[in-house]
């Protein structure tokens, strides 16, 4: 068999293969999933067009617009691993790096990406960038219980309130409200709507006395 280098089917990730100072870069090459160097070239006509997030210190191409800079080189679901030779874990890092003077003046940058290419591994992708989302913080089993006792205290605390709603229950004197008739004093309300105030009914002291 010939010594040829294999090819790739035409296909804008397999432009350039990982240079040797790249490649220490990827961490582990895994089955079902390439990874190139592409470039993306920098026009004045066109937007960039691309959105990324970080999930778990990696991040990910979460969108691509259409007739773009990226448009022809990235896609949703690819994992940036460096810019320009530079590794990337953050996504505010990544658009730092992207945004380099001497990037804008090359008119060019180059990106290191793994991308899924068989469907097993695309399901995989789509479930760790979703992973963010689904995140739960599961509490301990002491701080579970003492969550439970506390709300336990409460309930118990609530069948005794003034608001019980056990109407046969005997209230403690030291919780009947009482009016020292000799002491009060009285003072004038303000209302928000003063042309109602002739409705308000005067209380009678034959009416307090039969309360």
């Amino acid at each position: 068999m010939e010594g040829h280098a294999i090819m790739h089917e035409a296909n804008p990730l397999s432009t350039t293969e990982v240079p040797m100072e790249r490649e220490k870069h990827i961490k582990e090459r895994r089955t079902g999933y390439e990874y190139r160097v592409v470039t993306i070239l920098l026009k004045a006509s066109l937007k960039f067009g691309l959105g990324v997030k970080t999930v778990n210190r990696t991040v990910f191409v979460n969108k691509v617009d259409p007739e773009t800079m990226v448009s022809e080189v990235l896609e949703f679901g690819d994992k940036i691993i460096d810019v320009e030779g530079t590794c990337v874990i953050d996504n505010n890092e990544c658009r730092r790096l992207f945004d380099q003077k001497n990037i804008k003046a090359n008119k060019k940058v180059s990106v290191l990406v793994e991308r899924a290419v068989t469907e097993d591994t695309k399901r995989t992708v789509a479930n760790d960038m979703d992973e963010e989302n689904e995140k739960t913080v599961s509490m301990a089993a002491d701080v579970k219980d003492i969550l439970r006792r506390g709300q336990t205290h409460l309930n118990e605390k609530a069948k005794v309130g003034i608001l019980s709603t056990d109407a046969h229950r005997e209230i403690p004197r030291d919780r009947v409200v009482k009016v020292d008739e000799e002491r009060h004093q009285s003072m004038m309300i303000g209302m928000d709507n003063e042309h109602l105030a002739n409705n308000l009914r005067k209380v009678k002291k034959d009416d307090k006395d039969a309360k």
